[in-house]
């Protein structure tokens, strides 16, 4: 793949006390796998917020989206240089590990580790963002943990 390939994109969506919006998208530059928010990207709403990637399904239980905080985790999301800060806003990278395939995944999950709870999420692939709220809002189990 070419330097700087945009690889997929998507939207975050939240609801509840956290705040998550804006875009982002997966880059490939080198040889790193990158997810970077875009400059319409803010969160804050908690205290040790990570990073987890996800196979969603409209089916998924709650169950699965624990496993996947504790198994897919990508990084934190405040850079440590910034704790305990819960604030942050505007373009950054992470750097997504090798062991990550993300042709697998299409969920990207913004997780608290300090009191495990789904701050928030964004589906992603080549599907218009509107489609991806839409089945993202369809199903009653992520629904529910949106709202807590």
């Amino acid at each position: 793949m070419s330097s700087n390939e945009v690889l997929a994109e998507g939207v975050f969506f939240s609801q509840g006390k956290s705040q998550l919006s804006g875009h982002f998208r997966f880059v490939e530059d080198e040889e790193t796998i990158w997810l970077e928010t875009l400059d319409d990207f803010h969160f804050e709403g908690s205290p040790s917020p990570g990073w987890v990637l996800m196979n969603y399904q409209a089916e998924q239980s709650r169950a699965n989206i624990f496993d996947a905080a504790v198994h897919n985790r990508i990084g934190p999301i405040v850079p440590p240089s910034q704790k305990p800060y819960a604030t942050l806003s505007g373009r950054h990278r992470f750097a997504i590990p090798d062991y990550f395939d993300l042709r697998v995944y299409n969920c990207l999950i913004a997780w608290c580790y300090g009191r495990p709870e789904l701050l928030g999420l964004g589906m992603f692939g080549f599907e218009p963002p509107e489609k991806k709220r839409e089945r993202l809002f369809s199903s009653p189990v992520l629904v529910s943990l949106l709202a807590m």
